[in-house]
């Protein structure tokens, strides 16, 4: 049903109130005013106005003519319909909560401090043995677009969660990553590894495979490419993990050095190389290689393999099981000393090392 537009009304002037001439011969004769014209009505579009009736309302001016005065007076229009936001206010973040996103992550998220846009949802390429694939992406505020952008990759411990590693309590280090995120111009990229089993197979799956995290990082570019603006250029991918996160970087670094060439690609960016690595308290002996190694070891060589100018970082507690990687006596088995930067840290735990290291 059509709503009706303004309506418009004319005085008609009564016969008994027709003029008559003057008894002044001087004055002119005066001609009674044609008839009224009736005016086209319009049919609202929205309610983004009321509509309004126009009266006219005759006023005595002595013995002349009649004159008029033209009121305008609004008439309700109907209540307007909701309007759904389509940007926020300004310093309001942007986050959205995709498929799969988990209520407890959102909030970590949504608490995170400076945050201008925020993703959150299932990534299939995420691979691991588990079913939470859940990725957080989280693009801090006051980036300098002028320049090369990172994409930080964090790869929780074992038993971890995206919740945990993006929150504020406890050992949560969300609070740093944004400030080192902010720091070094970069975006954060936090997924949801395995839960923790006994045999220890499921933080060995994670990642896994070589087409593996290039195909998880196209997904996480794509993401970016309508978060970031257009002009935005990423320059370098990094890579850190915690614990057991450490194995999952170690798979994503030889999923990388298997391509051909070694680079990340995705959205608007192409040939993408590793900037860099950091390994978090998570070099042990076992890697599952029976070749003597560890995995920070073998990390390290697929590393080089991608860039000889990344930096690799080795976070460890001196005294501990991760001690044997890092300790003086093996730093020879890095096939380059240079690029790789030992970082003793006696004050935070395991579980703590990552807030510290973020932090300092």
């Amino acid at each position: 049903m059509s709503q009706s537009g303004p309506s418009f009304s004319i005085y008609n002037r009564p016969s008994s109130q027709a003029l008559s001439p003057t008894p002044s011969a001087s004055r002119p004769q005066i001609t009674p005013p044609p008839p009224p014209t009736q005016l086209p009505t319009s049919t609202p579009t929205g309610n983004t106005a009321q509509a309004h009736t126009l009266s006219v309302t005759p006023t005595p001016t002595g013995n002349t003519a009649q004159a008029h005065t033209l009121s305008v007076m609004p008439t309700p229009a109907a209540s307007a319909a909701p309007q759904t936001l389509l940007f926020p206010e300004p310093g309001t973040p942007v986050v959205e909560a995709g498929p799969g996103a988990s209520q407890v992550a959102l909030n970590a998220v949504k608490n995170l401090p400076g945050v201008a846009q925020a993703w959150l949802g299932t990534i299939e390429s995420n691979l691991h043995s588990g079913k939470d694939k859940e990725t957080a992406i989280v693009v801090p505020q006051g980036l300098d677009y002028s320049k090369p952008v990172k994409v930080l990759y964090y790869f929780h411990g074992w038993n971890g969660g995206v919740s945990g590693a993006l929150g504020k309590s406890g050992n949560g280090l969300g609070p740093e990553l944004m400030a080192w995120a902010r720091k070094n111009n970069a975006v954060l990229a936090v997924p949801q590894g395995p839960a923790k089993d006994p045999s220890g197979r499921s933080a060995s799956a994670w990642m896994a495979g070589p087409e593996t995290f290039p195909k998880f990082n196209k997904d996480v570019f794509n993401r970016l490419s309508g978060m970031l603006p257009a002009t935005a250029q990423i320059g370098s991918v990094e890579l850190a993990g915690h614990s057991a996160g450490g194995i999952a970087v170690q798979t994503a670094l030889q999923g990388v050095a298997s391509a051909t060439p070694p680079v990340l690609a995705g959205g608007r960016w192409q040939n993408v190389t590793v900037g860099a690595a950091h390994f978090l308290d998570a070099t042990y002996s076992d890697d599952g290689a029976k070749n003597g190694s560890n995995r920070g070891e073998d990390a390290f060589r697929e590393l080089q393999k991608i860039n000889l100018q990344a930096p690799f970082h080795l976070a460890y507690i001196p005294q501990t099981g991760t001690d044997k990687g890092y300790s003086q006596k093996n730093k020879a088995s890095y096939l380059n000393q240079t690029a790789t930067q030992f970082k003793p840290i006696t004050q935070a735990n395991h579980s703590g090392l990552p807030k510290y290291y973020f932090s300092h």
